[in-house]
């Protein structure tokens, strides 16, 4: 099983539901380690605040939708899961606001083994 980093880049003028797949099949099987971080840049400084839910978590792990607010900038840390890999994707979604003009919000998922 190899760490394997994921990144997915949201237009806030077009979208403001995320849903995302990611698949497992390429890191290995076993029990992963999943982080997810999320940095913002706009250029009219707002706060974007959401609900973000991701599915196919290990039993006895939380699966609850969590709210949110990312400041723009820095990279935030937004969550952190055990995963089996034993599943082929991972599902992550997310409801954002407001929609921005010009604004982009780039989450990255790192993947490492347990």
């Amino acid at each position: 099983m190899q760490e394997k980093t994921f990144r997915l880049v949201v237009d806030l003028n077009d979208l403001s539901r995320l849903n995302a797949k990611i698949d497992l099949e390429e890191i290995g099987d076993g029990e992963l380690d999943f982080e997810l971080s999320a940095r913002l840049v706009n250029p009219h400084g707002h706060i974007l605040t959401g609900v973000l839910d991701v599915e196919s978590p290990l039993p006895g792990s939380e699966n609850k939708a969590t709210r949110f607010e990312i400041q723009p900038g820095e990279w935030q840390f937004m969550g952190y899961w055990k995963l089996s890999s034993a599943r082929d994707e991972l599902i992550i979604n997310a409801d954002l606001e407001p929609r921005m003009p010009n604004g982009v919000v780039t989450f990255e998922f790192h993947a490492k083994p347990h």
